[in-house]
């Protein structure tokens, strides 16, 4: 947060002190409208509405929060904190700290912290991204000028309307883009809601897991989803704090903490818990396929971060030479825990063999270190390492050459 933000958050804040075995919030019996920060002291939190007399589920110090996720989503879902010792805490009220949560930087937050509902139910609701849809979105036409539209996100408390193209298509109007678009560039509220839209906001099907669409959230930064049915029409719009809710979310957390590896080591250690991640999402009762996906798309951001961290110690090799190419079942998004890392890369026609060498060691190097972590090249040499095999010759148009000539950008991603 800026400075100003922070300033703005202290002076909105209210100091409570509480004796040891206090109870500071019981978020099960009503909705918190704050979010607390332990100023002094300890504070044990339970996750499940019934203490029984057992341990707590966490112990907070100073420096920490709790009470957002039930401020968030609006809903009785906990957690119960009562002061360990004598406790001093900031309660900051929702009007305030809210928008802090629906930044793309609080979207990260809240997955790195696996700070998610985890109820203790058998079948885990909110596992589909529709159940997270609060209210109708409130759908404008292009033509619109962007004041009646403003207007209309006025009345209906909206931070966001969906703009509807003829082509069908749709995108979006936010707070941000107003501020940017019209106070700070002078685009006159006359103007047509077109010239204002967003058109690349991420787009999400009913019926998708909840867990899918927050990792595509927070791979493309945005502000916001929006879901529509198998037929193109719009059913509504979900935002970071949306996810909050959702059980099924949970281990997702996961996804965040490898994107942000700093070095090798905390990558393979990152790796080494997915498997525990898979399972939580079973137990939870998330469809088996949707699990497979999940799984997919966290092995492709393991892969993309390893590239990043090997090529780091590499300055001399440029990530902009090549496109990494994922094969077989992590291509299809069909990977499992015993898929292999099949691989292909093609190369820009500006390098010459001697260069490639270079790179294919760089390459060898990042099966390395997936494979020390568990995740194993395919052992046919089906790898981006491997000198291009007979099986992959396409006469002239080989895998390992003629990016340009394909039309691939040369790009660290990963392709199907």
């Amino acid at each position: 947060m800026s400075a100003a933000v922070r300033r703005e958050l202290s002076a909105a804040a209210r100091i409570e002190r509480f004796a040891p075995g206090a109870v500071i919030l019981d978020a099960f019996t009503s909705p918190s409208v704050e979010v607390f920060v332990v100023i002094a002291g300890a504070v044990d939190l339970w996750n499940g509405p019934q203490r029984d007399d057992q341990p707590a589920d966490e112990r907070l110090g100073p420096g920490e929060i709790f009470g957002f996720s039930a401020m968030l989503t609006k809903r009785s879902v906990g957690p119960l904190a009562i002061a360990a010792d004598s406790v001093t805490v900031a309660a900051i009220p929702s009007p305030v700290v809210e928008p802090a949560f629906a930044s793309g930087a609080g979207a990260q937050f809240l997955a790195e912290q696996g700070t998610v509902v985890r109820q203790r139910v058998a079948v885990s609701p909110y596992s589909l991204v529709d159940e997270l849809i609060v209210t109708e979105p409130l759908i404008v036409d292009e033509a619109d000028p962007i004041a009646d539209v403003v207007r209309s996100m006025t009345e209906r408390g909206s931070p966001c309307a969906a703009v509807q193209f003829g082509d069908g298509r749709f995108g979006l109007l936010t707070d941000g883009l107003l501020r940017r678009r019209v106070l700070v560039e002078g685009l006159p509220a006359t103007a047509p809601v077109r010239e204002v839209a967003d058109r690349t906001v991420p787009t999400v099907v009913m019926g998708d897991s909840a867990a899918e669409a927050l990792i595509l959230l927070l791979d493309s930064n945005a502000e916001f989803l929006l879901v529509t049915d198998r037929a193109g029409r719009l059913r509504g719009i979900v935002s970071p704090r949306d996810f909050t809710v959702s059980a099924s979310t949970s281990g997702v957390s996961i996804h965040e903490q490898v994107r942000r590896a700093a070095t090798v080591a905390e990558l393979q250690e990152r790796i080494r818990r997915v498997p525990v991640v898979l399972d939580d999402l079973l137990s939870r009762q998330l469809a088996s396929g949707k699990v497979i996906t999940v799984y997919s798309a966290i092995v492709d951001t393991i892969v993309r971060r390893a590239i990043t961290l090997v090529f780091r110690e590499h300055p001399e090799l440029s990530t902009d030479a090549f496109t990494w190419l994922s094969l077989g079942s992590n291509g299809r998004r069909e990977a499992t825990p015993s898929s292999d890392i099949d691989s292909a890369v093609a190369f820009d026609d500006a390098l010459e063999e001697g260069e490639i060498a270079r790179y294919r060691a760089a390459f060898g190097q990042i099966n390395r270190l997936l494979a020390d972590a568990g995740l194993t090249a395919d052992d046919h040499g089906a790898t981006a390492q491997s000198r291009v095999v007979p099986l992959f010759d396409r006469g002239e148009e080989r895998v390992g050459v003629g990016v340009q000539d394909r039309g691939l950008a040369p790009h660290e991603h990963m392709f199907a």
